[in-house]
Order: structure tokens, then C-alpha cells, then sequence
């Protein structure tokens, strides 16, 4: 699985629920940022979402780490918005169901409310293109209600590290 998809898949099972704080930063030191814009408080409450290592290099695993609280369940019919760009190219922009993307980490729908940890380990590829990476996950619940906006933006250097994270 790429690493951008994981990182929209883990990010948006664990919105966020707190009100945006002036730099949009997600807490846990990762290159994840809340949207520009209002953020739903009521479904979940992120509390924090880590990579290891902090600067993971192609072709080597990444471990995303997420922890959060879920407030109202999450069912079959809800759904994310994804897009990434490589520069301005887009690479990819879909609507995707968000209970079948949700099995590539672990979890079936429905997504009880409570507390929730969630890790997954994935292989990066060998061989990643110089250039920053813009991520977007914009999360719907099944009757259209919006759930979050996660986005990150990355920048892989010649020898396929993040160079800058740039936010």
C-alpha cells in the first residue's frame, strides 16, 4: 500500500474532534495537518499520529501509530475524498468507500465508538521520484456529514528521504 494512502486511511479514522489550533498541526510530530477551514467536533478526537523512523527512507518500512477516540460510530456508506499530487501533476483524486479502504489497516466497519490505537507498518517503495507530495483526505460520514480534512505534504530528496516537510 503507498505510503500516502496509509497515512489518509489511519488519518481518517481518527478525524479530529478538537477545534484547529492556529498552526493546524496534528499532534504526534508527523507531517499531518488539519485543513484550512471549520473542523467537526463530534465524531472523533485525535490524540496523536507518529512515524517511525521520523524520516523514513525508500524502499525501507514505515510504521504510522495513531491513537484517538472515536465519538459516534462510523458505518457502512461513509466515505473519503483522497487526492495527491506530485508538484501539480495529480496523481490520484477519488471518492473512495470508506469501510473498504479501512480494511487495508485492520478494522471493519461499523467503527464502534470508543478508544482506538492503530498501527500498521508499510514497505515504501524502492524507488520514489525527487519531488514534494501533497496529501488530502477529506472524510464523509454516510449521510454526507463532514467528518474531517486531513492533508500533509512531504519532499523526497534525491536519496528518497523526506527532505523538508514542508507544512
Amino acid at each position: 500500500m503507498r505510503f500516502s494512502t496509509a497515512v489518509a486511511l489511519l488519518s481518517a479514522c481518527l478525524a479530529p474532534a478538537v477545534a484547529v489550533n492556529d498552526d493546524h498541526e496534528v499532534p504526534g510530530g508527523s507531517p499531518l495537518r488539519f485543513c484550512d477551514g471549520p473542523v467537526v467536533k463530534d465524531f472523533v478526537d485525535i490524540k496523536s499520529v507518529e512515524l517511525d523512523p521520523k524520516f523514513p527512507e525508500a524502499g525501507n518500512n514505515l510504521t504510522i501509530k495513531a491513537r484517538g477516540t472515536v465519538h459516534k460510530d462510523i458505518v457502512d456508506g461513509a466515505y473519503v475524498r483522497i487526492n495527491v499530487k506530485w508538484g501539480l501533476i495529480t496523481l490520484l483524486n477519488s471518492k473512495q468507500d470508506l469501510c473498504e479502504q479501512t480494511s487495508h489497516i485492520d478494522l471493519k466497519c461499523p467503527i464502534k465508538a470508543g478508544d482506538m490505537s492503530l498501527e500498521k507498518t508499510v514497505q515504501l517503495p524502492g524507488a520514489i521520484p525527487d519531488g514534494t507530495y501533497h496529501v488530502m483526505a477529506d472524510v464523509y460520514s454516510q449521510d454526507d456529514e463532514h467528518v474531517t480534512c486531513l492533508t500533509a505534504s512531504m519532499t523526497f530528496n534525491g536519496q528518497g528521504l523526506f527532505g523538508n516537510i514542508e507544512l
